[in-house]
């Protein structure tokens, strides 16, 4: 009789901590949606202003809005459903869960901060050559490219991605691909996207000191710079 009453203990603990993980992640995904919307609504709002629209700078942050876009609007959603109300669209074929999951991982692997720290460190060289780089030609290519790359780098997870077992989880199993693709995204996707974001960074702000120590007049120019270089350093 102990015993059963144990078990049931345990289980009525279980389905406690279950709910309240469900709870906290209904309100934690519908916070973060309305956050989100917020913030990449006012992103676009100010960057499609004519005054910034016609910088190169701000094509890549309208194109990180967009991203952010898809983040809050599609996983977001699917994510809710899935941990909130155990509604899972990963139980779907084998063909649908292997998509959703490349989708996810090209969502989450587009990283626009590198583009827009290279757009600063081309328009803040003292070198004309250079600075030619940063212009509205090169970043409606790059757009795309980013895009591009992104999505020819994770076709291997649609041939070698395998699904769990069991129909309830459809969780990747841990096989060689899976750990080589861990490690490719913390250090392809983390590790040398923040280094490379860090090294722009440092060489732009060495380029803005000695723009205006040697160029006094063109100070009113490189606010509209420096107030676009101020959300880079804070990420």
């Amino acid at each position: 009789m102990s015993s059963l009453n144990n078990t049931n203990g345990i289980a009525t603990a279980l389905n406690a901590i279950n709910w309240s993980s469900m709870m906290f992640t209904r309100f934690w995904c519908i916070r973060m949606f309305i956050l989100g919307f917020i913030g990449h609504s006012l992103n676009m709002c100010v960057f499609t202003r004519p005054k910034l629209y016609l910088n190169p700078c701000a094509r890549h942050f309208i194109a990180l809005a967009i991203t952010g876009y898809a983040v809050i609007f599609i996983i977001l959603p699917i994510r809710l459903l899935q941990f909130g109300y155990s509604r899972s669209l990963f139980i779907a074929p084998v063909a649908m869960c292997k998509f959703l999951t490349y989708l996810f991982s090209c969502i989450s692997s587009l990283n626009y901060y590198n583009l827009v720290s290279s757009d600063r460190f081309f328009c803040s060289s003292l070198c004309a050559t250079v600075r030619t780089c940063s212009s509205i030609r090169v970043s409606n290519r790059l757009n795309p490219l980013e895009i591009l790359t992104v999505s020819l780098t994770q076709i291997p997870m649609l041939n070698f991605y395998t699904i769990s077992s069991q129909p309830t989880i459809r969780l990747g199993q841990h096989n060689l691909f899976q750990k080589l693709n861990g490690f490719s995204i913390l250090v392809v996707w983390s590790l040398i996207p923040s280094s490379v974001m860090l090294v722009f960074g440092i060489f732009t702000s060495h380029h803005i000191k000695q723009s205006t120590r040697t160029v006094a007049s063109e100070r009113t120019i490189k606010i509209v710079d420096r107030n676009e270089l101020n959300p880079l350093i804070v990420n």
